[in-house]
């Protein structure tokens, strides 16, 4: 019952996963009504609207620089009170927070999944 923003490279490729997604099995929901809460966009036109959220999920390919380089834009449109997690299997923290602020840092988590 959470709203979340869900950003990608392609928001059209974000759309029809979101369509798809009550005609997966085993379904991937508790409930396909929670499909109205997720709002779809892309990382190149959308990433402003993360300023409204608390709890950044950052989850796109496993290779540091592209990673290094969405911190980059994150940090830019970030609040005090925003944190931000990775669910890198193998990057480390300090390597992924390379160049960030301090302030950054001190939010910023890895998620093991």
């Amino acid at each position: 019952g959470i709203q979340s923003l869900l950003l990608d490279l392609d928001r059209p490729l974000v759309e029809k996963a979101l369509h798809d997604l009550p005609q997966q099995k085993p379904g991937l929901l508790y409930d396909n009504a929670d499909l109205r809460l997720i709002t779809p966009g892309s990382i190149d036109h959308d990433l402003e609207m993360i300023t409204d959220c608390d709890w950044i999920i950052e989850v796109i390919i496993e290779k540091l620089a592209p990673k290094q380089q969405l911190y980059a834009k994150i940090e830019a449109l970030m609040h005090d009170r925003q944190v931000i997690s990775s669910n890198t299997s193998g990057i480390s923290w300090k390597l992924l927070t390379e160049g960030r602020r301090q302030s950054f840092k001190e939010r910023f988590c890895i998620l093991q999944l």
